[in-house]
């Protein structure tokens, strides 16, 4: 297996488009929404401020082409890229580095989903916080443009975008997919069911400084933290015109493992039970998931429940 960095990755591209300009490998067409007028109270500006968040273990194979992706030079640039990576031993942390990006490293005991993610959105600084898996390829240079569109609409909190499976996915992880509706062309609104992705989604940072993902729930912290936006009056929209090549492929003891850390919250959620719609307290001798509510006037800050191990940021600028 060749481990891809930057130069590789656009040398790669370059070839596969016959030595010109560098395009993208197996992309579908990523198109925005039709344009229209929007709504009085629209929040969104033209160039949004936007960070992304990705979390990683071991993702030397895909990562160089989700950050190259990201990068690439006719999509949309964020403010920064924050890496939470949790105990990689491969050549995960070399390829990031060579990357503008801000790498956190927390310790492989340390992890749970919420909390890597809430780490990463603590240490972005935008309006807006897009999620990807390291294994998360963007699909085309308007894949951050789209996943954006939707929160032209004040009410929408999150949006979580379409995945293209690999030729690799298995029959349980393809049906999976299309219970999620991660597969469907048709975007959507969503009130009541709780459905979103963290592998492929955005969200708004203050609503998160107002509720973080659950730190203590093996798996599904999206799906608890969108049905608590749902029942504060919120909506999560569907875009299927912001597409990621994503899929495990992986054994199906090893699949069914995975998904046994999702399951009790996301059935939870849909019964209107478990962590969603409201704070999990952590035991007395823990931290709290989330800060006491903030003084009148000021804006509540995230308090992380661990200490990161390293926190390497660039001596560059971030586009």
């Amino acid at each position: 297996m060749r481990l891809l960095r930057a130069p590789d990755v656009w040398e790669l591209y370059a070839k596969a488009n016959g030595g010109g300009e560098a395009r993208w490998p197996n992309s579908v067409e990523c198109k925005p929404l039709a344009r229209r007028t929007p709504p009085a109270g629209a929040s969104l500006n033209l160039r949004p401020s936007v960070s992304v968040v990705i979390r990683a273990k071991n993702e030397a194979r895909f990562i160089g082409h989700t950050l190259a992706a990201i990068f690439h030079p006719a999509s949309l640039a964020p403010r920064q890229v924050v890496v939470v990576d949790s105990g990689s031993t491969d050549a995960t942390l070399e390829i990031v580095r060579s990357f503008p990006t801000t790498v956190l490293q927390i310790r492989p005991d340390d992890f749970t989903y919420g909390y890597a993610l809430n780490l990463g959105v603590a240490s972005a600084d935008a309006e807006f916080v897009a999620t990807l898996s390291a294994h998360s390829v963007p699909a085309g240079p308007e894949w951050l443009r789209c996943l954006l569109e939707p929160f032209s609409r004040p009410r929408v909190a999150g949006v979580y975008g379409r995945q293209l499976p690999r030729s690799n996915a298995t029959v349980l992880e393809l049906i999976g997919m299309r219970l999620s509706g991660v597969l469907s062309d048709t975007p959507r609104l969503l009130d009541r069911r709780p459905l979103f992705s963290n592998a492929n989604g955005a969200f708004r940072r203050s609503l998160w400084l107002e509720h973080a993902f659950d730190e203590n729930i093996r798996g599904a912290e999206d799906i608890a933290w969108v049905r608590t936006m749902q029942e504060r009056g919120y909506l999560i929209a569907y875009q299927p015109t912001a597409p990621v090549h994503h899929s495990h492929g992986e054994p199906i003891l090893r699949h069914l493992r995975r998904a046994s850390r999702d399951v009790p919250t996301v059935v939870g959620n849909f019964l209107h039970l478990g962590s969603g719609g409201r704070i999990v307290h952590k035991p007395p001798s823990a931290e709290p998931m989330t800060p006491p509510a903030p003084e009148q006037g000021r804006p509540p800050v995230y308090q992380p429940r661990r200490t990161p191990t390293e926190a390497v940021r660039p001596p560059h600028a971030a586009r």
